[in-house]
């Protein structure tokens, strides 16, 4: 099982982590969701920038994957535009604990 440890403590407001991966429209991410490599595998990570755009970090993403949802959460998202392109934040909505947490979690 894949989960995030935190090891440090967060702040209310603090960054934590930007959730990396491919910026694809809707539409392409539709489509890789139909190849066999997508189909086939029961762990899909992704997030919604907008409803346009998605996230996708089954390939090319960072340890955030493992983000759970929650409709409790302890972490936010945030929308940054970087020099023209969509980024999203993970910041603590509460203090968190090192150690108290075995993971992050943000709205659903």
């Amino acid at each position: 099982m894949n989960f995030l440890f935190l090891t440090i403590c967060f702040i209310v407001g603090a960054f934590v982590i930007e959730y990396v991966g491919e910026v694809l429209s809707m539409d392409k991410f539709r489509e890789r969701m139909k190849m066999p490599s997508y189909c086939e595998s029961s762990h899909h990570y992704c997030l919604k920038l907008d409803s346009t755009k998605v996230i996708d970090a089954y390939q090319r993403g960072g340890i955030v994957r493992f983000i759970n949802h929650s409709c409790e959460p302890n972490c936010l998202t945030q929308k940054w535009l970087v020099n023209g392109q969509d980024r999203m934040g993970i910041f603590a909505k509460d203090d968190i604990p090192a150690g108290k947490h075995k993971y992050l979690i943000i709205e659903c």
